[in-house]
C-alpha cells in the first residue's frame, strides 16, 4: 500500500512491536518519515477478533452471492461468477454469451461479452455509457429490426422485489428495436434491476428458444418456435419474437431430435457448476438449473440467462419454508424446491392478442393518456379540443353544486359569488382539473387571459377512448348528460330519492327501433351485391372468350392475327381476268 501511495520502493530499516496501554500495535520507521502506528493483531484475543471479523466478512459476502444467484428470476450474479478465474489453475469457462449489460440502481454496472478465444470478458467502467452501449448494439444488427431485449424482475401486486427475496415478483422480457433502445438508454429514468442483452438472430425463419432443466444426472430440453417470420416487419415485434414468455398462441413447441445437442448443453451446464464451485472455494454448489439457450443462423449455441437456480443446501438454509414443508420435500426424496417452469412473462403494456386474416394487430400500448394515465395502443387515441374539455368541467361543476342540499347550495352560491367577484377583480379564474393535468404550470391568471382565445380553445389534446366518451358526453345534449350521471349513481349503488324510476327515463339509445329503415338498407345492399356479381361474370366471360380466340389464332401461325371486330367485313376486290 505504501509503495502504491508514494510511488517508490520502500526500505525498512527497523521494525519493532510495542504495547501501549495494553493494546498491541506496530511501529515502523520508513526512512526519515515519522513512525506509523497501527493496530497489530499479534496473538491473544486480538488475533481471535480479527479472525472472527474475517469470517464474518466472508459469510456476509457469501450471503450476498447466494442472494444474487439462488431463487427464481433472472440470475445476474451468475455472469460475475462465470467471468471470475480460478486462483489456483487460472482457468475460465468457455461458452458463448451475447453482449450483456447488468443494470443496478437504474444505471449500468457491468458489461460481459464473449472474446475471440471463447472466454467471458468484462469491459472497463469507462465503456459503461449509454452512447457506447448504443454504438456497440447497433453493430451487425439483426434484419428483423430487433436490437436488444431487457430481462428484469418486476414487482407483482402481492409483493416487492428485493435483493434477498424475489418472491412475489415475475420476470419480464421486453424487446427493443432501435427507437426503443434509444428511449430506454436516454429517456427512461426508472429502470428495474435486470440485464440488457443484444438480440441474436435465430436459426431459420422464426425466432426460437431452448429451455434446459439441468440436474447432475439428467437434463430435459424444450424448444419453442414463434409462428411468425422474424423478418416480417408488418407484424408487431412481440408477435414475431415471443416464445416462452408470451401466450401459447404466439409460438408452438417442437421436439428436439438427436443426442448431440442434449449432450452439448449438459456438458456446458456441468462446466458452469464446476467453475462456480472452484471460484467460490466450494461455498456455492449448484444442484438444479433452468437455463435458456438459443441457436443462431450459424448453428452456434448461445447461453442467454438462467431463470431459476437451486443450491445443494437450500432446505437447510431456507427461511421461506416451514419445517413441515421441508419434511414433506425430504419424504418425497427431493433435495430442493421445484424449478420455476413458467417464470417468464411479457410486460403489462403488451396486449394478449394476435393478428387475424392478414391484418397486423398493435400489441404494444405505447401511448399514455394524459388525463387518466392509462396506457393504450396508438390506434386507440382520439383528438378533442380544449373547448370541449372546458365545457365538460364547467357543466360538471354546476351539476356538483346542484346535488347539494338547498341550504348548503345557498351557502355555496354565496361563497362562489364572493369568490368569483374577488377573482374577477383580479382577472383570475380557477383552472379546470383536466387542464391542470395537461399543463401543470398554467396559472389562474394565464387561464383567465386565454379562456376566450380562439387559438387556445381550438387546441387539441390526444386522449384515450374512455376519456373521449366521458368528455364528449355534454356535446350530445343535456338530457344525455343527466341520464349518464344518474346511471353512474345506480351502478355505484347510491340512492337518489328525487330521481325518477329508470323504467320511465328517456335514455338516449333506448328508443323504439325502426325496422323499415333497416329492411330498406338490407334490400339495397343485396341488390348491389347481385349487380356486382353479374358485372364480374360478364367481365370473366369476355376475358375467357378473348383468351380462347388468342389460343385458336396461335395454334396455326399461317392464319391472320388481325383482331376481327363485329360489323360489316370489307373484302378486297376480286382480280379481273
Amino acid at each position: 500500500w505504501l509503495k502504491r501511495t508514494w510511488g517508490r520502493p520502500i526500505a525498512w530499516p527497523h521494525a519493532r512491536v510495542r504495547t501501549a496501554g495494553g493494546l498491541p500495535f506496530c511501529s515502523l520507521a520508513v526512512g526519515s518519515a515519522a513512525p506509523l502506528a497501527a493496530p497489530f493483531d499479534a496473538g491473544g484475543g486480538s488475533h481471535m477478533t480479527g479472525a472472527s471479523n474475517m469470517k464474518l466478512a466472508e459469510a456476509v459476502s457469501m450471503s450476498h452471492a447466494r442472494a444474487g444467484l439462488e431463487g427464481d428470476g433472472v440470475s445476474s450474479h451468475l455472469f460475475d461468477l462465470l467471468w471470475k478465474k480460478d486462483l489456483l489453475s487460472s482457468l475460465t469457462v468457455s461458452l458463448r454469451i451475447p453482449d450483456t449489460v447488468l443494470y443496478k440502481f437504474c444505471a449500468p454496472s457491468c458489461w460481459y461479452f464473449t472474446s475471440v478465444d471463447g472466454s467471458i470478458k468484462r469491459k472497463t467502467k469507462a465503456k459503461l455509457t449509454s452512447e457506447h452501449i448504443l454504438q456497440e448494439f447497433q453493430k451487425k444488427a439483426s434484419a428483423s429490426g430487433i436490437v436488444a431485449y431487457y430481462v428484469s424482475d418486476v414487482a407483482s401486486s402481492s409483493g416487492s422485489v428485493s435483493d434477498f427475496d424475489n418472491q412475489g415478483a415475475r420476470t419480464t422480457v421486453e424487446y427493443l428495436d432501435l427507437d426503443g433502445l434509444k428511449d430506454f438508454l436516454f429517456n427512461r429514468r426508472e429502470k428495474t434491476d435486470g440485464i440488457l442483452q443484444k438480440f441474436i438472430h435465430p436459426k431459420g425463419d422464426s425466432n426460437n428458444m431452448l429451455r434446459a432443466l439441468w440436474s447432475p444426472k439428467v437434463t430435459l430440453l424444450e424448444r419453442k418456435v414463434n409462428r411468425r417470420r422474424i423478418n416480417d416487419i408488418r407484424y408487431d415485434l412481440y408477435e414475431r419474437a415471443a416464445t416462452f414468455e408470451g401466450p401459447d398462441f404466439h409460438s408452438e413447441a417442437q421436439p428436439v431430435r438427436g443426442s448431440a445437442l442434449m449432450q452439448n448443453i449438459h456438458d456446458i451446464a456441468d462446466s458452469m457448476v464446476e467453475h462456480v464451485a472452484l471460484v467460490t472455494n466450494g461455498s456455492i454448489q449448484m444442484s438444479r438449473l433452468a437455463l435458456n439457450f438459443k441457436t443462431d443462423h450459424k448453428d452456434r449455441l448461445w447461453l442467454l440467462f438462467a431463470s431459476s437456480v437451486r443450491l445443494q443446501d437450500e432446505l437447510t438454509r431456507s427461511g421461506a419454508l416451514d419445517k413441515a414443508s421441508r419434511e414433506e420435500l425430504a419424504r418425497q426424496g427431493l433435495a430442493n424446491t421445484p424449478l420455476e417452469m413458467d417464470g417468464l412473462h411479457l410486460p403489462d403494456y403488451v396486449r394478449k392478442t394476435h393478428s387475424v386474416s392478414r391484418r397486423p394487430a398493435k400489441l404494444q400500448k405505447s401511448f399514455e393518456c394524459p388525463t387518466c394515465k392509462e396506457k393504450v395502443e396508438e390506434d386507440g387515441v382520439f383528438e378533442v379540443a380544449y373547448k370541449v374539455l372546458i365545457e365538460y368541467e364547467e357543466i360538471r361543476a354546476k351539476k356538483d353544486a346542484l346535488t347539494l342540499g338547498s341550504a348548503s347550495a345557498q351557502d355555496t352560491a354565496v361563497v362562489s359569488s364572493q369568490t368569483s367577484t374577488s377573482m374577477s377583480q383580479f382577472g383570475e379564474l380557477p383552472v379546470p382539473e383536466v387542464l391542470q393535468v395537461l399543463h401543470p404550470r398554467l396559472t389562474p391568471l394565464e387561464y383567465a387571459r386565454y379562456r376566450h382565445d380562439v387559438m387556445f380553445l381550438q387546441k387539441e389534446a390526444c386522449i384515450c377512448e374512455t376519456c373521449y366518451v366521458e368528455y364528449s358526453t355534454p356535446q350530445l345534449g343535456e338530457r344525455c348528460f343527466q341520464n349518464r350521471s344518474r346511471l353512474r349513481l345506480d351502478v355505484q349503488g347510491e340512492e337518489d330519492d328525487e330521481a325518477p324510476d329508470i323504467a320511465g327515463r328517456n335514455i338516449l339509445g333506448t328508443q323504439d327501433l325502426n325496422p323499415d329503415r333497416l329492411r330498406a338498407r338490407r334490400c339495397f345492399t343485396s341488390d348491389r351485391i347481385v349487380a356486382d356479381k353479374e358485372a364480374d361474370h360478364l367481365i370473366w366471360d369476355a376475358q375467357a372468350a378473348r383468351m380462347a380466340k388468342l389460343r385458336r389464332i396461335q395454334s396455326c401461325p399461317k392464319l391472320s392475327t388481325l383482331d376481327y371486330t363485329p360489323g360489316p367485313r370489307l373484302w378486297p376486290p376480286a382480280p379481273g381476268l
